[in-house]
């Protein structure tokens, strides 16, 4: 992220990262700041507050693991759903 801001002459103040979504939420409520984030992690803005779609970015990747020797119709089935889902998204 920090060379396509770069790339794009942009220099952002990086104050605090966090991995929990919702301090970011907290950062905006408050006026201290705006998080940068991949969509799904906002699958929907809070009232009040606007979601901005950044361009630019490579599609993000995402892998499901799972043992071997577990294939439990119950594992197959939630890859099998997250795989569409995935496929619905696009």
């Amino acid at each position: 992220m920090l060379a396509r801001f770069a790339g794009a002459n942009v220099k952002p103040t990086i104050v605090y990262e966090t991995t929990q979504s919702q301090i970011g939420i907290a950062f905006v409520d408050l006026g201290l700041g705006s998080p940068l984030s991949a969509a799904y992690v906002f699958a929907s803005a809070p009232d009040s507050r606007v979601p901005c779609p950044v361009d630019g970015f490579e599609p993000l990747v995402v892998k499901i693991f799972f043992r071997e020797r577990k294939r439990s119709p119950l594992v197959l089935d939630f890859i099998e759903l997250a795989i569409e889902e995935a496929r619905r998204t696009q």
